[in-house]
């Protein structure tokens, strides 16, 4: 369900949670909005802080961004029980130093999807 289509009401109390909750120095995804509810707030955000950064991390991966980038090259989701996170990108540039990922030559999408697919899920 949509925040607009919650009401008013339950607005104050998502509020006061949301301050509670941000306080705090290690947040956790909340899962409370829709993909639409945030990319209004995202937009809304943007409009006045258009340099805005977006880091977080998921597990010991460390993402830095814009947050206009979410919805459009940074899309975040599920699958088995896990958090998935897709960025989009024209190209790739490493640091100083080799690794073997250097040489790669990318999967489709779907291969890699596929495969994810067949993991077994956590704690089955």
């Amino acid at each position: 369900m949509s925040r607009a289509a919650r009401g008013s009401g339950s607005w104050a109390q998502e509020a006061r949670e949301f301050e509670l909750w941000a306080a705090g120095d290690k947040r956790q995804l909340q899962e409370k909005w829709t993909h639409e509810d945030v990319m209004g707030a995202t937009a809304h955000i943007v409009e006045y802080q258009p340099d805005l950064e977006l880091k977080f991390k998921a597990d010991d991966i460390a993402v830095r961004a814009k947050m206009s980038d979410y919805g459009d090259s940074i899309h975040i989701a599920r699958m088995n029980g896990k958090y998935v996170l897709l960025i989009e990108a024209d190209g790739l540039h490493f640091e100083k130093g080799m690794s073997p990922i250097e040489l790669l030559h990318p999967e489709d999408i779907e291969q890699v999807l596929a495969r994810m697919r067949g993991r077994p899920r956590p704690g089955h």
